[in-house]
C-alpha cells in the first residue's frame, strides 16, 4: 500500500509527500542478467534530442503611474515589478519496514547440478542478505525558474530499526549480522553566487550499533557483489561510447566550417568569413569565461559525525565451525571533516584542494579464548586516541606548495594476548586459504568450460560449493554404549529428537536466542543468556548434560539407566568441536589401518562379535565417512569402540561384591584382503581389583598382543603367519566407585619418513601396512612412502628387515640403488634399542672414483632410536664426524615406548 500527495501554488511552491507501508525488494543477479540480455536492445538510433523549455517567470507589482496623452481621453499606465524567480519544491516521504534482499542462486543450482552425487542433496543452500528498516525523509528544493539552477537543498533522513541478517533457507535459523539501531542524517547545501557552494551533513547514530560480521558472510557479500558486477557489464566486451545526436545549430555550424576549410562556399566569403569568425570568437570567449568561471569556483563541504557507542565481533564460520575471533568496540567516536575547493596560497596562485579533519574516540578491545570459551581482554584499557590530519599553508616555512599534517595524540595501550588467539587467527587465515585458493581454481575451470552465457551462474555455483563447504560443527555427540541414543538440544526451544546410533558421532548446533531483530543472536563466552542443555534417552531414561561448555575438559560422571547399566558421560574438546561422549566405561581406541573385530563370551551365549573397530590411523584412511544431513547437520564414524554396557554390568557386579574380576576381549583382524581364507585371533586377558583408587588415570597393563591362526571346523592348517598388536591398558576411577578402562591398539612399530623426499622401503616380513604399496617379483612388499608418511608394522619377531631406495630420479647426476648392505635389522621388542643412530647410504649406481666432497658412497642418512635421538642427531653426527654441518633428516621407526602414555621410537 501507498499514498501519495501533491499540493502546487502557482508556479512558485510544490509540495509532494509519499506514503509507503512494507514494500519488499528481491535482488536476483543472476535474474537481472537474464531479463537484461532478453529486453537488452540499442535505443540509441530512436533517441530524440532533449529540448530545452524556459519557463516564464511570474512578476508581483509593487508600483504604478498614469499619465494622460493626447487631450486627457487616453492613458497610459507604468507598472513597475520585481520578478518572483524563486520556486521551491518539498517532498516527505515515510515508510513501513521495508527490506531489500540480496540473493545468491548458487546453492539451488549446485544442488540442481550435481543431483544425487552431492552430498548436500535435500538441503537447501540458497543464500541471502536481508536489509530491514523504517525510513522518514524530508527535503525541500529551491531554485530559479528562469534558470532552473538549484540553489538551496535541504534534507533530513531519519532511520528506525535498521538491520542487516542472513539466511540459508528454511531448516536454518536467520542469523543477526547488525542489531537495529536508530539514526539520523541531515544535510544542507547552498548556492551562494555563482561560483561558491557550501555543503553541510551531519549524522548522528542514536542508539548503539552491535555488528556480528563472520568470514562466511564477507565470502556471501563477495559473491552477490561479484554477481551484481557481471549483471552490468557489457555483454558484447565493448566499450565504446554511443553517439549523441547533434542539434540543427551544431550540424550547421560543422558545415560551415568544413566549406571554409575545404575553399567551396557558394555564398559571397565575406559573409561566410564574418560568421566562422563570430562563431570561432564566441566559441573562444565561452571557453575562457568556463575556464575563469571553474579556476574561480569555491566549495565548502562540511561532514560531522557522532558515534556513541559501536561493537563489531569477527567470526569463524567457515567449514561448518562457530569460533569467535575478536570483538572490537568504539566508544564516543566524534568525526570532523572540512573540505575546501579553490583555496589559494596567495591571489594569483592556483587553486587546491584543502581539507582539515579530526577523529576522536575511545578503543576497546576483546579476544576470544577458545581453550577456556571466554572473552578476555585484549585492551585491558579503553585505548583514547586523537588523530588530525589538514593540508593548507605551511605553518612552519615559506612554500609555493601546501602542505599535508598528521597529527597522532594517543593515551598508552595496554594489550593482553595469549597462543590461543594467535592459534585461532592463524586457523583463520588458513580456512580462508584454502576457500581463496578452491574458489580461483573452480573460476577457472568455469571460464575454461562454460559458454558466456552460463558463467555467471557456475561461478556461483563455485563460489557456493567452496563456501558452504562442512568438515565439522561446533557441537557433537559420541555413542559408545553398544546401543542407539536419541537427543535434543534444549535452551533455545527445540524439540525435535534426532537419533545417533552406536559407533558414531552426530554434529548439532544450539540454535542461536532471539535478538532485538528478526534473525538469532550470536553468543560466545560470557555472552551466552541461555543454558546450553543437550537431553539425552538412554532406553527409557532421560540424562542431561548441563551447560555443555562448562563442563569442557572436567571430571567423568556416571548415570545409572534402566536394568542397572552404569554407563559414563564426559565432555572433551576434539579440534574445534566440543564432543559430548556418552560410552559404557570400556573403551577400545584403535590407531591401526586394519579393521578388527571384538569378540566377547558371556555365560549363556558364548563368544559374541559386539562390534568392529574402525580405521582411525594416520597411516590408512578409511574414506570419506561423513555425511550431511537435510537440516544442516553432520554425522560420521566414531574413532572410538566401546563395548557394549550391557556386556559389562556382570562385572561391574562382580568387581563390586568380590572386588575383582577378570576381562576378556578377543580380537580378529580383518587381514582378507592381503591373506584370503585365514582367520586370526588374540586375546587381551587383564584383572582390576579394588587396589584401583583415585581419579588419576593410570597404566594397568602393556603388551603384545599376538593374533594367531584359528583353523577352521575340519582343518588343521595353521601356517598362516601371526598378526601382532601393541595393546596399553589405562584405568581410572570415577567419582570413587565405577572404574572406566581405556584400550589402546597400536602397531607394533611405525617406519616413518622424514626425508624431505620419497622413498621406497621393501620388507620381506608379513603384515606390514602403507598407503601405497605392492608386491614384487620375490614376494616382498613394497611401500613407497611420501614426506611424512609411515609404513605400519605388525610382523610377529623379535626384528624386521628392511632395505630402503630413493625414489626420486634424478634430472642429472648419477642415480642411487637400495642401500649400502641391503638389509638393515630394526628390533621390534622392547629389551633392544640401537645403542647410537645408524649412518646409511643410498649407494650410486656408478662410481668414477671422485671424491663428491666425501659423500663417494653416495648421500646419507640415520636412523636414530626414538623422538629424543633424533632432535639430539644433529649434536651426534657433529661430535662423530669431520663435518661442520650435519644432515638432520632420518627414518623414524615408532614402537611402543618404555613411557606409559608415550609411544617408543626409533627414527
Amino acid at each position: 500500500l501507498f499514498v501519495i500527495s501533491y499540493e502546487k501554488k502557482g508556479n512558485s511552491e510544490m509540495k509532494v509527500g509519499l506514503k509507503v507501508g512494507s514494500p519488499r525488494v528481491v535482488f536476483i543477479p543472476d535474474a537481472v542478467m537474464e531479463i537484461l540480455e532478453f529486453v537488452g536492445t540499442d535505443q540509441s538510433e530512436n533517441a530524440t534530442p532533449a529540448v530545452s523549455e524556459s519557463n516564464p517567470a511570474e512578476a508581483t507589482i509593487v508600483d504604478y503611474e498614469v499619465t494622460p496623452v493626447e487631450d486627457g481621453t487616453a492613458f497610459e499606465v507604468a507598472a513597475y515589478t520585481v520578478l518572483d524567480d524563486m520556486r521551491s519544491m518539498s517532498f516527505k516521504l515515510s515508510t513501513g519496514p521495508c527490506s531489500v534482499v540480496l540473493v545468491d542462486l548458487g546453492g539451488n543450482s549446485l544442488i540442481g547440478e550435481v543431483g544425487k552425487n552431492s552430498h548436500v542433496r535435500g538441503a537447501s543452500m540458497a543464500e541471502t542478505i536481508v536489509m530491514r528498516g523504517s525510513f522518514n525523509m524530508k527535503s525541500s528544493v529551491k531554485s530559479t525558474v528562469s534558470s532552473n539552477d538549484i540553489v538551496d537543498v535541504d534534507t533530513q533522513i531519519d532511520g528506525d530499526g535498521f538491520e542487516v541478517y542472513t539466511a540459508y533457507g528454511p531448516n536454518l535459523s536467520p542469523l543477526q549480522v547488525l542489531d537495529p539501531f536508530q539514526f539520523s542524517l541531515y544535510g544542507h547545501g547552498r548556492q551562494l553566487n555563482e561560483v561558491d557552494r557550501t555543503v553541510d551533513v551531519r549524522m548522528a547514530i542514536i542508539s548503539p550499533i552491535d555488528m556480528c560480521f563472520s568470514m562466511r558472510n564477507f565470502a556471501l557479500l563477495n559473491a552477490i557483489l561479484s554477481s551484481i558486477e557481471d549483471c552490468f557489464e557489457d555483454t558484447s566486451g565493448s566499450d565504446s561510447v554511443q553517439a549523441q545526436p547533434l542539434t540543427t545549430q551544431s550540424v550547421r555550424h560543422i558545415e560551415h566550417l568544413s566549406e571554409e576549410l575545404q575553399g567551396h562556399t557558394e555564398d559571397p566569403p565575406s559573409t561566410h568569413e564574418s560568421t566562422s569568425s563570430d562563431s570561432l570568437n564566441a566559441l573562444s570567449s565561452g571557453t575562457e569565461n568556463s575556464y575563469a568561471k571553474d579556476a574561480e569556483s569555491q566549495m565548502k563541504l562540511s561532514i560531522k559525525v557522532t558515534l556513541p557507542n559501536a561493537r563489531i565481533t569477527v567470526v569463524n564460520d567457515l567449514q561448518g565451525l562457530d569460533d569467535a575471533l575478536l570483538r572490537v568496540g568504539v566508544q564516543n567516536l566524534i568525526i570532523n571533516l572540512q573540505v575546501r575547493e579553490g583555496e589559494r596560497l596567495k591571489p594569483g596562485a592556483n587553486p587546491y584542494s584543502a581539507f582539515d579533519a579530526t577523529v576522536n574516540g575511545s578503543i576497546l578491545a576483546d579476544y576470544f579464548d577458545s581453550s577456556e570459551t571466554k572473552w578476555r581482554d585484549f585492551l585491558l584499557k579503553p585505548w583514547e586516541i586523537t588523530i588530525r590530519t589538514g593540508r593548507g599553508p605551511n605553518r612552519k616555512m615559506i612554500s609555493n606548495r601546501p602542505s599535508t599534517s598528521l597529527d597522532v595524540e594517543s593515551f598508552p595501550c595496554h594489550v593482553a594476548f595469549s597462543e590461543e588467539f594467535l592459534m585461532s587467527l592463524a586457523s583463520a587465515n588458513r580456512m580462508w586459504s584454502v576457500y581463496s585458493t578452491t574458489t580461483s581454481k573452480l573460476m577457472q575451470s568455469v571460464h575454461s568450460s562454460s559458454p558466456s552465457n552460463q558463467t555467471s551462474m557456475r561461478r556461483s555455483i563455485a563460489a557456493t560449493a567452496a563456501r558452504t563447504l562442512v568438515t565439522a560443527l561446533p557441537y557433537a555427540l559420541e555413542n559408545n554404549l553398544g546401543f542407539d541414543l536419541e537427543f535434543k538440544v534444549l535452551g533455545s526451544g527445540a524439540t525435535k529428537l534426532r537419533k545417533c546410533k552406536d559407533g558414531r558421532i552426530e554434529f548439532f548446533r544450539f540454535p542461536p536466542p532471539r535478538s532485538n531483530g528478526f534473525g538469532g543472536k550470536r553468543l560466545y563466552g560470557q555472552d551466552v543468556t541461555f543454558d546450553k542443555t543437550v537431553s539425552i534417552r538412554a532406553l527409557s531414561d532421560w540424562i542431561e548434560i548441563e551447560s555443555v561448555d562448562e563442563q569442557v575438559g572436567g571430571s567423568r560422571r556416571h548415570h545409572e539407566i534402566e536394568h542397572s547399566l552404569i554407563i559414563f558421560s564426559e565432555v572433551v574438546k576434539q579440534d574445534r568441536t566440543t564432543i559430548v561422549r556418552i560410552f559404557s566405561g570400556v573403551d577400545i581406541n584403535c590407531k591401526v589401518s586394519v579393521p578388527v573385530s571384538v569378540v566377547m563370551s558371556s555365560p549363556p551365549d558364548g563368544d559374541q562379535i559386539v562390534g568392529v573397530c574402525g580405521l582411525s590411523s594416520a597411516t590408512q584412511q578409511s574414506g570419506s565417512t561423513s555425511s550431511v544431513l537435510p537440516d544442516g547437520g553432520m554425522s560420521k564414524v566414531s574413532s572410538k569402540f566401546g563395548l557394549p554396557a550391557n556386556k559389562v554390568k556382570s562385572h561391574r557386579e562382580e568387581w563390586r561384591k568380590v572386588g575383582s574380576t577378570t576381562l576378556v576381549v578377543m580380537l580378529e583382524p580383518d587381514v582378507s584382503e592381503f591373506v584370503e581364507n585365514v582367520r586370526l585371533s588374540g586375546a587381551i586377558r587383564f584383572t582390576w581389583d579394588r587396589q584401583i583408587y583415585g581419579d588419576e588415570r593410570k597404566l594397568l597393563w602393556r603388551n603384545d598382543v599376538v593374533c594367531r591362526p584359528v583353523p577352521h571346523s575340519g582343518s588343521s592348517d595353521v601356517t598362516s603367519d601371526a598378526f601382532v598388536f601393541h595393546a596399553r591398558i589405562f584405568v581410572q576411577l570415577v567419582e570413587n566407585q565405577h572404574v572406566n578402562i581405556d584400550i589402546i591398539l597400536e602397531p607394533r612399530a611405525l617406519v616413518d619418513n622424514k626425508l624431505p623426499i620419497p622413498i621406497t622401503i621393501r620388507t620381506p616380513m608379513p603384515h606390514t601396512y602403507s598407503r601405497k604399496s605392492s608386491i614384487d617379483s620375490s614376494g616382498s612388499t613394497l611401500h613407497n612412502l611420501e614426506p611424512g608418511m609411515a609404513v605400519e608394522v605388525y610382523t610377529v619377531g623379535p626384528s624386521i628387515a628392511i632395505s630402503i631406495k630413493c625414489m626420486d630420479k634424478p634430472i642429472g647426476g648419477t642415480p642411487t640403488s637400495w642401500v649400502e648392505g641391503e638389509w638393515i635389522d630394526l628390533p621390534l621388542t622392547s629389551d633392544f634399542r640401537l645403542p647410537e643412530p645408524l649412518r646409511c647410504h643410498f649407494p650410486f649406481t656408478s662410481y668414477s672414483g671422485a671424491s663428491y666432497d666425501g659423500l663417494g658412497r653416495g648421500p646419507e642418512f640415520y636412523i636414530v632410536d626414538g623422538v629424543e635421538a633424533l632432535a639430539g642427531l644433529g649434536l651426534w653426527a657433529a661430535d662423530n664426524k669431520a663435518e661442520a654441518q650435519a644432515i638432520t633428516s632420518g627414518i623414524e621407526l615408532a614402537i611402543p615406548s618404555e613411557s606409559e602414555t608415550q609411544q617408543r621410537t626409533f627414527s
